[in-house]
C-alpha cells in the first residue's frame, strides 16, 4: 500500500508541477490570455471584447 501511495504522489507531482509552472509562465512571460480562456464566458466578458469571443 505504501508503494502505491508513493507512486501516485510522485506521478501527481510530476504532472501538477509542470502544469502549475505553465500557469505562471503564460501570464508573466508570454503575456497571453491562455488562463483567461479557461474561465467560463459571461455576458460581461463578451461585451468587453475578449480576443476569443
Amino acid at each position: 500500500m505504501e508503494t502505491t501511495h508513493e507512486t501516485h504522489a510522485t506521478l501527481g507531482c510530476r504532472l501538477i508541477g509542470p502544469h502549475a509552472l505553465a500557469a505562471l509562465y503564460h501570464p508573466h512571460c508570454v503575456r497571453d490570455a491562455t488562463l483567461l480562456r479557461g474561465l467560463p464566458r459571461t455576458p460581461r466578458s463578451r461585451a468587453a471584447g475578449t480576443p476569443w469571443s
